[in-house]
């Protein structure tokens, strides 16, 4: 879905498609986000370039070296023997029972240093489209949009 979306406004951008407003949830924001700094810095050509940077980033830089280090004995192997083993089952049932968010200082954001770089004053520039960002209450599942 992420994926066919990404695809879906790279074609606007090329196709020079206008918006007047752009909205997302999650990794909808993020799309948004990076689209508006593009936009209000060099238009569709920048929402395409800021888009892409922006994933390119999350995904990181791809190494084989661990791959090939596993290899002989298969990934599938490695990832059962992994999730058979005691300290993986201690971890995931503590895991369950607290938030990242309790680990205080020693908790950083994944997405921070990312997050650091966008640039926000264009993001939150009255210039290009209006920008909504949108959040869904898990009790109830209203959406609440800022």
């Amino acid at each position: 879905m992420a994926h066919s979306l990404w695809a879906f406004w790279i074609a606007c951008c090329k196709n020079r498609v206008s918006n007047a407003a752009l909205s997302g949830t999650s990794a909808g924001a993020l799309n948004a986000a990076a689209l508006k700094a593009g936009m209000t810095q060099d238009g569709p050509d920048g929402a395409r370039e800021t888009l892409d940077w922006l994933w390119n980033k999350v995904g990181g830089e791809h190494s084989d070296s661990m791959e090939k280090w596993l290899s002989p004995y298969g990934p599938a192997g490695v990832i059962r023997a992994i999730e058979q083993s005691v300290p993986y089952a201690m971890g995931e049932a503590m895991l369950c029972m607290v938030s990242p968010y309790d680990f205080g200082t020693f908790y950083k954001n994944p997405m921070s240093d990312i997050l650091d770089e966008l640039d926000f004053a264009s993001i939150c520039s009255a210039d290009g489209p209006a920008l909504f960002i949108n959040a869904t209450r898990v009790r109830n599942g209203k959406l609440r949009i800022f």
